[in-house]
């Protein structure tokens, strides 16, 4: 009865999982629609946090009614890291990296985060490395190469390369400390709302310092932003809810939905030419997921 518990618990993990993939996946589009607006990054993701902080606490408070409003003091430090990794450093480090490298090399870099989550779990974890997750991870990382190929064209910045591995290392240990038995007592939805309020904390810092804000300059503007703050919700609570049921591996593996739900929406939706490369990468980031979650003879420990 336990073993099949686990089992539906797990199947809920992954479509959780599927679910936070595409929500991210669409992510991007309203993103440049919004810079095509003029709104800058810092803007963007300042207003985004200060809207998806309320939006997040009536959803916390009708979903969780007697959830804590403050977490536990010892619960803190451990939730403005958490909070820093994923929604500051990892997009800061990314996005910075385009200044020096193309969109398709940096995006590469960032997606090596999967074999990064389970390298990671074995060595500061001690869990077992399980090789056909780590292939499933490498496959998956060809594959988004694959998408961005043509971008590799050419000289391609040292230094940017650097900055865009290391948006996949903050991500990589974000995972990890998400997935550890002291944070999973945080309630899923619980911790996504403190997430929001550490990056609300440090983007309207930031934009302190840098002098405002720039609003949106239409009303286009303000629903696109909109728009983004219910993908950007929705994204990462599926994550957390897949994650504490699916464990980091595969939570991590299954993120490599994303570019895939991007590239096929933009040839559906936005007339984007397919390639031999997009074809073939599509394949291999697909296989690489289908192959995550055939279950192995041996039982795992996540």
């Amino acid at each position: 009865m336990a073993q099949r518990e686990e089992k539906r618990r797990r199947r809920f993990g992954f479509f959780y999982l599927l679910l936070s993939a595409l929500f991210y996946g669409i992510t991007p589009f309203s993103v440049n629609y919004i810079a095509d607006m003029g709104m800058d990054t810092l803007s963007f993701m300042t207003f985004r946090a200060w809207i998806a902080v309320p939006s997040m606490l009536i959803i916390y408070r009708c979903l969780v009614p007697g959830g804590r409003l403050f977490p536990e003091k010892r619960d803190v430090p451990l939730i403005i890291v958490v909070g820093v990794l994923s929604s500051v450093l990892t997009t800061f480090l990314l996005y910075y990296s385009f200044r020096f490298v193309n969109a398709g090399v940096g995006e590469t870099m960032h997606y090596s985060y999967p074999a990064l989550v389970i390298l990671g779990c074995f060595l500061f974890r001690g869990e077992r490395l399980n090789p056909g997750k780590l292939l499933c991870a490498v496959l998956g990382l060809v594959g988004v190469a694959a998408f961005f190929l043509p971008a590799f064209t050419g000289g391609i910045s040292l230094k940017g390369v650097c900055i865009a591995l290391c948006s996949g290392i903050t991500y990589a240990a974000f995972i990890i400390i998400s997935s550890g038995e002291r944070i999973k007592k945080i309630s899923d939805i619980g911790l996504v709302f403190y997430m929001f309020v550490v990056s609300m904390a440090v983007f309207s810092l930031a934009s302190l310092v840098r002098g405002g804000v720039h609003f949106p300059a239409s009303a286009m503007g303000w629903a696109a932003l909109m728009f983004s703050v219910i993908l950007q919700i929705c994204g990462m609570l599926f994550f957390q809810l897949g994650l504490n049921r699916a464990g980091p591996a595969h939570a991590s593996i299954f993120c490599l939905i994303e570019p895939l739900t991007t590239v096929i929406l933009g040839i559906l939706f936005f007339k984007e030419e397919p390639t031999v490369f997009t074809v073939i990468g599509s394949i291999v980031v697909f296989a690489s997921v289908l192959l995550s979650v055939i279950p192995s003879r041996e039982k795992e420990k996540e």
